[in-house]
């Protein structure tokens, strides 16, 4: 959902996001779906990173599953990974709505 300035809900649709598993889309590091975890640290290791787990409908770790997020906090936007077995299965580009 998005509001002017005044805080009035706008009727507009929005893009907040997109998703890929391609495997001929790559970033502009040359990373993408079949990429190892090892590469993301690689190629990532001096910008501002977070590896964080999944977890089932149950609140149990699934331990073949991970997400390597790099955030860009100036320009609100992220680029995440989903990993499977720590391999990239599909990545995320977009932006975070403020508060």
């Amino acid at each position: 959902t998005a509001y002017d300035e005044e805080g009035n809900q706008l009727n507009d649709l929005q893009i907040n996001s997109v998703t890929s598993r391609d495997k001929s889309l790559k970033t502009l590091s040359g990373i993408g779906v079949g990429n190892s975890m090892h590469n993301l640290i690689e190629k990532y290791k001096d910008n501002n990173i977070e590896v964080s787990d999944s977890w089932d409908e149950n609140g149990n770790r699934v331990k073949t599953k991970r997400y390597f997020t790099i955030n860009d906090y100036d320009a609100g936007t992220y680029l995440m990974f989903t990993l499977q077995n720590d391999k990239v299965v599909e990545f995320h580009v977009g932006y975070n709505e403020g508060c």
